[in-house]
């Protein structure tokens, strides 16, 4: 069993002992080529037959945090100035959070019979 990293990509061997590492290469090379997002993993799995299966995981796209804030939509506050960053850190956050068991109980009950089932998720 042989482990290479390449470009990136972590490629392990399973029964299969005699690969160098230039067919590793050339195994990520044609699974990139097949692909559109960056690849985290490659097995080279060697069957009874003398063919090799290729099992490859990818890495998932980056995303960014959106914030809707009083009717626009912002990313990264790291662009905001200082005023805009204090607004944002003395907003009020609202949750249950301070509020007794009974009360939450309370609440429970009634966002349940608003809900009525449409797939909402409840809060604890």
């Amino acid at each position: 069993m042989a482990n290479f990293i390449i470009d990136g990509v972590k490629v392990e061997t399973l029964a299969v002992d005699d690969i160098t590492r230039a067919e590793a290469e050339k195994y990520v090379a044609y699974v990139q080529e097949r692909v559109s997002e960056p690849i985290r993993e490659i097995r080279v799995i060697g069957l009874p037959d003398g063919t090799i299966n290729l099992d490859y995981e990818l890495r998932g796209p980056k995303f960014e945090r959106i914030r809707r804030i009083t009717g626009y939509l912002s990313g990264d506050i790291n662009t905001w100035n200082n005023a805009k960053r204090a607004e944002e850190r003395d907003r009020v956050k609202h949750g249950l959070d301070g509020v007794d068991f009974e009360e939450k109980n309370i609440y429970r009950e009634q966002f349940a019979s608003e809900a009525k089932g449409d797939g909402l998720i409840m809060p604890r």
